[in-house]
């Protein structure tokens, strides 16, 4: 392995160890931006590997992989692509806006079915669900 990537690799074992150790994921997720900047995904999914290969417990570098997803989560966001309306990757888009609304709903019921202690609250319930349900079909 080269020198460059046994210097990432310690890198990501440094920002393991922090958060095994109990630092907070917002500050290793700080970090982690700056150490993104200069790597590509495939290297950080193959310098992982190599870790758990190493014996890192996988538990650790699946709390960093949440990490490094919310790191590229709002990198992505921040780079909505311009399209025009009729373009297919602005219509895919809106309809995962769509999609992402009929889950918070669904969300929302699930959530006061939980909680319910009156069943012909759940009932009404129940109807939101099928609709929902229909909704997700008609997608």
């Amino acid at each position: 392995m080269s020198e460059l990537t046994e210097g990432k690799k310690r890198v990501l074992k440094g920002l393991i160890t922090q958060l095994h150790a109990g630092v907070s994921p917002q500050k290793v997720k700080e970090r982690f931006k700056e150490f993104l900047e200069g790597i590509t995904p495939l290297e950080i999914a193959k310098i992982e590997q190599e870790l758990i290969n190493e014996g890192a417990p996988r538990e650790e570098i699946q709390r960093l992989c949440d990490v490094h997803l919310a790191v590229f989560r709002e990198q992505l966001e921040k780079q909505k692509p311009e399209t025009t309306p009729e373009n297919p990757i602005n219509i895919l888009m809106e309809e995962h806006q769509i999609l992402l609304k009929l889950l918070e709903k669904l969300n929302t019921v699930v959530n006061s079915v939980r909680q319910a202690e009156d069943i012909s609250y759940v009932s009404e319930n129940i109807t939101q669900l099928k609709h929902i349900a229909e909704d997700f079909l008609d997608a």
